[in-house]
């Protein structure tokens, strides 16, 4: 797994990027959806993306060939390369603005989910 951590000015809450699989289009979304029903903090898989416009796309507006999480995915060839982007302002319908401690709890849902899904009995039911 490679979690890119950024925050984000213009879109509100905590949210994944991811690169899309055509031929295991769940395994991409697996781990933010995961993340999303254990969040008690902000984390919306609503908000998630998972798009790949590389290659001959490279002109199109949105293009993100230059990223960590593409050149990423492209080498490892692995489905839980993310960016993870958090707000710097605060979550939607919120009149708080995120701090410290904010950010600690939004942490601290993204390495239970970690651990959640590494653990050898998450598969198996």
């Amino acid at each position: 797994m490679f979690l890119d951590l950024h925050a984000h000015s213009k879109k509100k809450n905590v949210f994944a990027y991811g690169c899309h699989d055509m031929s295991d289009p769940f395994s991409t979304r697996e781990f933010p959806y995961l993340l999303s029903k254990l969040s008690e903090n902000d984390f919306l898989f609503s908000y998630c993306r998972f798009t790949r416009l590389t290659g001959r796309d490279t002109s199109q507006k949105g293009c993100k060939e230059g990223t960590a999480r593409v050149f990423l995915y492209d080498v490892l060839r692995i489905p839980n390369v993310f960016t993870i982007e958090n707000s710097y302002c605060s979550a939607k319908n919120s009149v708080y603005h995120y701090d410290k401690a904010s950010y600690d709890l939004i942490g601290g849902d993204i390495l239970r989910a970690i651990s959640l899904y590494f653990s050898p009995t998450f598969r198996s039911s």
